[in-house]
């Protein structure tokens, strides 16, 4: 992938609002971003409040987006983002949050993240299974 633009983007979010965002390859959030202005510009709710607030926080997301993805493919930003993931999970899915913290033990072994993941296998395999997983 080619390198994008941190000031681009911000100027381009500036200038379009959410079609900005399709710059940074979020397509999502652009689209949802229109049908809110949308939404708002047919029901007489504030859509100019809400243009603006797009125009001053969309070049902020467009930026974090960039830096994100520029950070992808890298060990530790990688095994961040799957105990992050696999923390969300523990409560309901308990299996697959495991199998999350074993494939980061896997593939990161001489990581912090590795560390993390090791004690919170122990300690979701002591908790009982009350959630039916």
């Amino acid at each position: 992938m080619c390198e994008k633009s941190k000031p681009l983007a911000a100027i381009l979010v500036l200038a379009f609002g959410p079609l900005g965002l399709v710059y940074v390859r979020a397509w999502t959030t652009a689209g949802v971003g229109w049908l809110i202005w949308l939404l708002l510009a047919l029901l007489d709710l504030g859509a100019l409040w809400y243009a603006i607030a797009f125009r001053v926080l969309g070049p902020i997301y467009a930026c974090h987006l960039i830096a994100e993805d520029g950070h992808r493919g890298e060990p530790d930003f990688e095994s961040r983002r799957m105990l992050e993931e696999a923390a969300e999970m523990e409560d309901v899915y308990r299996s697959r949050a495991i199998e999350i913290y074993q494939t980061i033990v896997e593939r990161y072994p001489e990581s912090r993240a590795c560390e993390e993941a090791e004690r919170n296998i122990g300690v979701l395999r002591q908790r009982p299974n009350w959630t039916g997983d």
